[in-house]
């Protein structure tokens, strides 16, 4: 039986809301290439750097596609590595995440993918048991009886990891334990991982995602004044960190020091050519809009908007795919809004119209974090393409919040964002008219 027109937008929206795509099933659903130089870039520091030097941090704007980019990563050496892919988001409260529970979670994640894959063998269940009873004894904390802990194992993991989540005394615990000890901790977890090497015959590589969603003085306070600490394991770790990070003068030098400038920035796609989206009649690049096409149309039946509407759906998107993805699942809501109002409508689909009630909503919400000083720094990059001082903490912000874009081709340089324009447009700071 046909689905109505509500149930086809009902499932866009829930195939928008997939974004970043991480599980096997997803990957196979809607996976389009997006950046296939970051992801050789990435290759080759995994497998050609020395393993103990091996620490990379991948950089980019939220909602780029890092996340998409790791896990796609991570699928492609399952067979030749021992790969733990994580998120600190999902594992330690953001407002507690430091480099002490960041080592401690990747202990924890070592020792859950070990028990998914069935490893029994006397020297890794030594091993766990090693660590799991000391990290009772260090903490004091009762977690369950240690006899049969072995048999317990998942479920024992999965309570570590619950307390770890929700419990800050256990995370205050670990801190204070450890803060002077870290060194203890770094060889626990090297322990643990070349007893899983000499098993599976495979390198360690793990990836920690979404550190780049904490707060620039939470990645500084990890990432300057411990990084050391946070480089002690002896295999190869993936970290994620914010665009304003590397746009720090205090972290980059220590990043570039401690990584060997093992730095890959994940570009946005670039809409247009530097100065192009300026002109009246602006030309968008073909390699870009195909790309963006193909990510929404996996998504969106392509019978449920118009040509024209598509477009400039693909333009308003600034190239950045977070915002691709909200801008059409707006739209879907919007359309849902008006079957709901006027459910006998079987024309409806995403129109001009539309679009344009759904970036004005995104536009409303946008304003609202926006002040004088912000705007008079947008009119800036507007006019010249570049802050007047990149590591200002305005302009910081800007580049967190995604209303400054930053584009990378021969130079780096910065545009704002599609939909924040009219702001600057409606306040009389641009020499162009708003958008009706």
């Amino acid at each position: 039986m046909a689905l109505t027109k509500r149930e086809r937008f009902i499932a866009a929206s829930k195939n928008l809301l997939l974004f970043p795509l991480q599980t096997e099933e997803e990957l196979k659903r809607f996976h389009v290439s997006y950046d296939t130089e970051t992801l050789s870039n990435l290759q080759q520091l995994v497998e050609e750097s020395p393993v103990d030097q091996c620490k990379i941090i991948l950089t980019g704007h939220t909602g780029c596609g890092k996340s998409t980019l790791l896990a796609e990563l991570a699928k492609s050496y399952e067979r030749d590595f021992f790969v733990s892919i994580f998120s600190i988001a999902d594992t330690i409260e953001n407002a507690d995440v430091n480099h002490i529970n960041i080592l401690f979670a990747i202990g924890l994640k070592l020792l859950e993918k070990a028990e998914h894959s069935n490893i029994n063998i006397e020297a890794y269940t030594n091993a766990k048991k090693s660590f799991l009873s000391w990290f009772a004894k260090k903490t004091k904390t009762e977690i369950t009886s240690l006899e049969g802990e072995t048999s317990l194992g998942i479920h024992l993991l999965n309570i570590i990891n619950l307390k770890l989540k929700a419990d800050s005394s256990i995370r205050t615990e670990i801190k204070e334990e450890f803060k002077n000890k870290v060194s203890e901790l770094g060889n626990k977890i090297n322990e643990i991982a070349a007893v899983i090497e000499a098993i599976e015959q495979k390198k360690v590589l793990v990836i920690i995602d979404d550190i780049d969603k904490l707060d620039l003085a939470v990645v500084k306070e990890i990432f300057h004044n411990n990084i050391k600490s946070l480089f002690l394991p002896q295999f190869r770790v993936i970290y994620t960190l914010p665009i304003s990070a590397i746009r720090d003068k205090d972290i980059l030098p220590i990043l570039v020091s401690e990584t060997n400038d093992q730095i890959v920035p994940m570009r946005v796609l670039k809409m247009y050519a530097k100065g192009e989206s300026h002109k009246s009649n602006p030309k968008p690049e073909d390699e870009a809009l195909d790309r963006l096409r193909k990510i929404i149309l996996l998504r969106l039946d392509p019978d449920l908007i118009t040509p024209d509407a598509l477009e400039s759906l693909l333009i308003y998107s600034g190239g950045v795919l977070r915002e691709l993805v909200r801008i059409a699942n707006t739209c879907c809501r919007v359309c849902l809004r008006k079957i709901r109002q006027d459910p006998s409508n079987p024309d409806l689909i995403i129109t001009i119209d539309i679009l344009r009630g759904a970036v004005n909503e995104i536009r409303i919400q946008m304003s609202g974090v926006l002040g004088q000083p912000d705007f008079e720094i947008l009119q800036q990059v507007y006019h010249t393409y570049d802050p007047k001082n990149a590591q200002s903490e305005n302009f910081l912000g800007l580049l967190k919040s995604l209303s400054v874009i930053e584009y990378i081709n021969d130079r780096r340089w910065y545009d704002v964002h599609p939909i924040v324009v009219d702001l600057l447009a409606e306040r009389g700071m641009l020499n162009v008219a708003p958008s009706p």
